[in-house]
């Protein structure tokens, strides 16, 4: 959701285009996934119509981009673990740029598979991503 909510965001600021925006998973098991249902429900109320296969994160994704986001500290280990050691992708919690959930884990909506569950997650990124938007100009 976090893709979706970033790319919406910076159409709407006009500064899209100043923007390389992907998502992937630090493990393979959702590659080649649409986006799923319960988040795709959420996105779709908040009037984001957004398509994305997911993929697996690469190490030629740290030479890429400049800033790569997890969602939970769980995440961050494995970026880490990933990362080459040349790289100068800075990692951070996506939660880092949500000043009222600094730093906290994004909880996967998967595993509760609620409409509550993706609505906390479409708040944390959306709160995250404007901040991010604003801050790096």
């Amino acid at each position: 959701m976090g893709e979706a909510i970033l790319h919406d965001l910076a159409s709407k600021k006009g500064v899209r285009e100043d923007w390389l925006i992907d998502s992937a998973g630090t493990g393979g098991h959702e590659a080649g996934s649409r986006i799923y249902g319960g988040a795709q429900r959420v996105l779709k109320k908040y009037g984001i119509n957004y398509e994305h296969i997911a993929r697996q994160i690469t190490a030629q994704d740290f030479d890429k981009f400049d800033l790569i986001l997890g969602f939970d500290t769980d995440n961050i280990r494995n970026l880490e673990r990933i990362k080459p050691k040349n790289s100068k992708a800075e990692i951070k919690l996506v939660n880092f740029f949500n000043e009222k959930r600094k730093n906290k884990n994004i909880e996967d909506p998967w595993y509760p598979d609620t409409n509550e569950a993706f609505e906390a997650v479409y708040t944390d990124c959306l709160e995250a991503c404007t901040t991010l938007l604003n801050q790096k100009k």
